[in-house]
């Protein structure tokens, strides 16, 4: 693995920041004048740290994934495809876009992008430079051969309507989960860990301040909840601010243990993601192996994982009335909420597992791997 910054000192992954502290102090600052400047990593210098690198030199297969991190000039594409096949997969937008990871309602990533409505949308830029990106990406894939890999339906829709992307093959591969961590647990027990009362009806939600996680609608949602008494709120993430009066809540922030984050679904009779805009939300594949029924928007990804009123409850997207009476019919409805987790934990058994995760990619690296050596057959 070739990353960003690494964490811990396993010889199988090399930081291309570099671990000293005064490498790492010079990079910030270069990446510093990148985002002040509004490069958005066309021009990063460390090249060579890619390209000489013996993981690099000796790949049968260069797998790549977000390379909006600060870490990858992605004009070294050509080169590196010269080198093995590469396998790109896509977690976002910004392969096909001037800037921006989610586009939202604009489409001028279709025509070019310049004259960007949402330059301080993720990652933000200050200056609208979204029209040369656009170019610069244009002219780097021309010269490349890539495979591209969506995790989800909509995310290879998308890919197929870009101008940058449609001439390459497009496959989606489904994420995968550890079923052995994510699993379901006892409810009671869940609770007293998190100290939420064993009688009580319990939301888990992770949608904080970011707009495209739709707090805002969660909150409208929560206005018109009809149900005596109350709900608690398990919030994990940002903060929810504004949670209308009434509502018992537990924050438990941001969660770094999967133990801990097994908890909290196990704790939640539901789990509510009303995200605007999202390939193929891990939250939701989460909750599904441990067995905790989802209310979420129709919105990206989402209907990839849930079967609506089997192994959770789709909502119109930007609705929070409908949002709110699938929140009302889940937490009412016992008999229906607990049929809804076991056939969620089922269809992640069946569907999402890590096995059948790590097959998908291997027999797509083998047929990378046939279809570069049979190119480089007919060459010679």
């Amino acid at each position: 693995m070739m990353v960003g910054w690494r964490f811990g000192a396993s010889p199988e992954i090399h930081a291309v920041m570099g671990d000293q502290s005064r490498t790492k102090i010079i990079r910030r600052a270069i990446l510093a004048l990148d985002r002040y400047l509004s490069l958005q990593y066309s021009f990063l210098p460390w090249s060579r740290d890619f390209l000489d690198h013996p993981f690099i030199q000796t790949a049968d297969v260069i797998h790549l994934h977000n390379l909006h991190g600060g870490y990858f000039p992605y004009r070294l594409l050509p080169k590196l495809s010269r080198i093995a096949p590469l396998v790109w997969s896509l977690h976002d937008m910004w392969a096909m876009t001037g800037h921006c990871a989610y586009s939202y309602e604009c489409e001028r990533w279709k025509i070019g992008c310049g004259r960007c409505p949402i330059l301080g949308e993720y990652p933000p830029i200050y200056t609208d430079t979204t029209g040369l990106h656009w170019r610069i990406k244009d002219r780097t894939y021309r010269n490349a051969r890539m495979t591209i890999v969506t995790g989800s339906t909509w995310m290879a829709g998308l890919a197929k309507q870009s101008p940058l992307l449609n001439r390459f093959a497009i496959q989606t591969i489904p994420y995968g989960t550890d079923l052995a961590v994510f699993r379901p647990v006892n409810k009671a027990h869940a609770r007293e860990m998190l100290r939420i009362p064993e009688d009580a009806s319990v939301i888990l939600t992770f949608a904080g301040s970011e707009r495209r996680k739709g707090g805002a609608y969660l909150l409208e949602a929560l206005e018109k909840l009809a149900v005596e008494p109350r709900p608690w709120l398990l919030v994990a993430g940002d903060r929810l601010g504004g949670i209308p009066p009434g509502f018992p809540t537990r924050h438990v922030g941001y969660v770094n243990s999967d133990e801990l984050l097994n908890l909290c679904y196990g704790a939640a009779d539901i789990f509510v993601l009303p995200t605007l805009a999202e390939n193929f939300p891990l939250s939701v594949l989460d909750g599904l192996a441990a067995g905790t029924p989802t209310v979420a928007f129709g919105a990206g990804g989402v209907p990839d994982l849930i079967r609506h009123l089997e192994t959770g409850y789709l909502v119109p997207e930007r609705n929070s009335e409908a949002l709110a009476q699938a929140m009302r019919c889940l937490l009412t409805n016992v008999e229906l909420r607990l049929r809804m987790g076991e056939n969620a934990r089922r269809a992640a058994e069946r569907e999402f597992s890590m096995d059948v995760y790590a097959k998908r990619y291997l027999l797509l690296y083998e047929e990378v791997i046939k279809a570069n050596q049979l190119s480089l057959d007919t060459r010679a």
